[in-house]
């Protein structure tokens, strides 16, 4: 007897239980394969009962779907239990839909860290659903299930999931889910590639992107046949796919000949990408282009060059700064020549003649910020640098754009603590101080061991060490930003120091640098036991924690080390009962194993009356407590604002009574 019908039936089955009862009326694939059972119907009981119960199921009447979909599946996994081998010429019954994604879980199988995984219907099945739905809050309950269950994403088919979201309308989502599996490595190359489109769209060239940044030149015979199969008409390569393929030819110098041949066919976007990918070549053709186009373009050409770090790109930068200099300070004394002693400007002939729009006119206010707007692309080109002749400019360039130094300084470091970069570091600071102590403690971090950077760092956040404190207090700012570049990665299992300093989300996009020498432990005890952390001065209101200080003891956070977890739970709950409850720091007190959430809420209602009604219940949602406790957390916040103006104070209340009723939070 020929069962493949069952087998087939079985695997749908499987597929409905991963992708939730609500996707099943839509599901052709399982209708079909219940047809598929109806000869065998007539043949046994068991598989007539099998056939009825199905069609029941995809019914529209079906009132028990859950409880029918189970009961289903383990009389036909049952079945199959008990049946000898199925052997059969040919193929078994696999439409094309489902030979693909047999293909893709056997793909999903090569890798390293892919493989089946057992989890519960209840983990899997919204994921699946996200990945697979349309429309709002799939974003969030994606990564809010990667943050809590990470390891479900090693499952082989929710990287499979992971691959198709690319192409995800959302583009949020595709960015992230992007990350993600470059974090993965080389291993996820076989997936990624497996299905791949040259004329295929956005999702295709992140398909690209992805295997770019985790081989880099390894697969550099895959990036070339792709541009010498579609300059041939072999096969078609689109736009997108073309931009991607091109950019990472950067990673090998023998793609040198091939990006200058390229400069002469290629127009817009995809020559800006040529340029991008011929800046990290070192060879002389490469360079002598280079250097023709910053005489004739200096601010353009820069800004292709920015994101190499080769040196004889940075002493280019370095040369083109200093000839703008030069030009400046023979500008302005031509200026001060033109003028008279008594502070009136001298007319040269014609109006419009270039003395003629010195101080006072709008043309020479126009042409002063020409010059700056210049500056300013010529050193924004030297972040990462670090020749000899780049670092003589850093003190020439301070006088002129005080405010843009310090942070190409601090990027640069964090990019690669070049020896000539860090004695940039201590002259700056010594000379001036307070602009410059970020850079100071940043450098300190990246090449002190981890006892010398805490005891000569911690002075400047100790207010018990006052004499010291009386002298750098003016630097403490400075020093408290280092600290805002640090990070624990999970992941990973170190430190690193990030050129991004704000909220997670910009983070994920900065250039990373791991703490090789780690971080002394001293410094949990300082940062929650200070009374610093108290201060006004770190309320901000673009962090996820609405408080800096905050956002930097979190984002030290290790969840390897026990003796920490009570600890941090102590302080997010103080923190919460004396400045502000958020939901980041409920979710790093669950983390942490705290288990007191008593008076958050009456805490934040005798704060704030315009706290919204949304965020009351973000908060409700992510408390762990029973109904009852947080029906009275709800009371105690009501009672607490009740004298004031609270815009949604009857909704609250209803929520309350609800609760109080047994009513579930989600059902609110």
């Amino acid at each position: 007897m020929n069962l493949s019908a069952v087998y087939e039936l079985k695997e749908r089955l499987e597929a409905a239980v991963i992708a939730g009862v609500n996707l099943i009326q839509e599901d052709f694939r399982l209708k079909r394969a219940v047809e598929q059972t109806a000869p065998l119907a007539a043949v046994s009981p068991v598989f007539k009962k099998i056939y009825v119960s199905s069609q029941k199921l995809v019914s529209e009447e079906c009132e028990d779907r859950e409880g029918l979909l189970l009961d289903t599946l383990s009389l036909v996994d049952a079945v199959c239990s008990t049946q000898g081998s199925l052997q059969t010429e040919g193929e078994i019954g696999w439409a094309e839909m489902d030979r693909q994604e047999k293909e893709e879980s056997a793909a999903g199988k090569k890798w390293k860290n892919g493989g089946y995984k057992n989890f519960p219907y209840s983990v899997m099945a919204p994921v699946v659903e996200a990945f697979r739905g349309t429309g709002g809050g799939r974003y969030a309950a994606v990564r809010d299930a990667y943050d809590a269950v990470p390891e479900l994403f090693q499952d082989y088919r929710i990287e499979s999931l992971m691959v198709q979201a690319l192409g995800d309308s959302y583009g949020d989502m595709a960015d992230m889910v992007q990350r993600w599996l470059e974090e993965k490595g080389t291993d996820v190359i076989p997936l990624v590639k497996h299905g791949f489109k040259p004329d295929g769209k956005r999702d295709m060239a992140r398909r690209l992107q992805v295997i770019d940044a985790v081989a880099a030149g390894g697969e550099n015979e895959f990036y070339r046949k792709l541009l010498a199969d579609g300059s041939s008409g072999q096969a078609g390569i689109s736009k997108e796919v073309k931009e991607a393929a091109i950019r990472a030819l950067r990673h090998e110098k023998d793609n040198e000949q091939l990006l200058l041949d390229l400069l002469k066919t290629e127009t817009g976007k995809m020559k800006e990408q040529v340029l991008y990918a011929l800046s990290f070549m070192d060879g002389s053709d490469s360079q002598a282009y280079w250097g023709q186009a910053m005489k004739k373009k200096p601010a353009q050409t820069a800004s292709y060059l920015a994101n190499t770090t080769k040196d004889w790109a940075s002493d280019m930068i370095a040369d083109a700064l200093r000839q703008w200099i030069e030009e400046y300070k023979e500008d302005a004394q031509a200026g001060k020549d033109g003028e008279h002693k008594d502070g009136s400007q001298e007319q040269a002939a014609g109006s419009g003649s270039r003395s003629g729009k010195r101080k006072g006119t709008a043309g020479g206010q126009g042409e002063k910020e020409e010059r700056r707007q210049k500056l300013l692309a010529l050193w924004s080109a030297a972040v990462g640098k670090h020749s000899h002749k780049l670092c003589q400019c850093y003190e020439t360039v301070y006088r002129l754009i005080p405010e843009e130094v310090p942070e190409v300084l601090v990027r640069s470091l964090i990019m690669e603590p070049h020896p000539s970069l860090c004695n940039v570091a201590g002259a700056m600071y010594q000379e001036h101080r307070e602009p410059f102590a970020e850079a100071y403690g940043v450098m300190i971090f990246l090449t002190e061991t981890k006892e010398r950077a805490y005891e000569e760092l911690s002075v400047y956040l100790n207010p018990g060490l006052k004499e010291k404190l009386t002298k750098k207090n003016g630097d403490m700012e400075g020093i408290f930003r280092a600290l805002e570049r640090l990070e624990y990665n999970e992941d990973k299992g170190c430190y690193e120091v990030n050129t991004v300093s704000s909220g997670p989300v910009y983070r994920e996009y900065g250039i990373k640098h791991r703490l090789e020498a780690g971080l002394d432990f001293r410094w949990y005890g300082l940062l929650m036991n200070s009374p610093l952390k108290y201060e006004k001065k770190w309320k901000h209101n673009y962090s996820v924690y609405r408080n800096r200080y905050d956002g930097v003891v979190a984002r030290l956070y290790r969840p390897d080390m026990e003796s920490l977890q009570g600890e941090y739970g102590a302080y997010f709950y103080d923190k919460a009962m004396k400045q502000e409850v958020t939901v980041e720091g409920l979710r790093l007190m669950k983390r942490c194993g705290w288990t007191d959430y008593r008076g958050l809420l009456a805490a934040e209602g005798a704060r704030d009356s315009s706290v919204a009604v949304y965020h009351i219940r973000q908060l409700i949602e992510e408390l762990p407590i029973s109904n009852t406790e947080l029906a009275e957390e709800l009371d105690g916040y009501i009672k607490k604002s009740r004298t004031k103006a609270v815009n949604g104070i009857g909704l609250l209340e209803k929520w309350r009574d609800e609760l109080r009723d047994g009513q579930t939070v989600e059902r609110l």
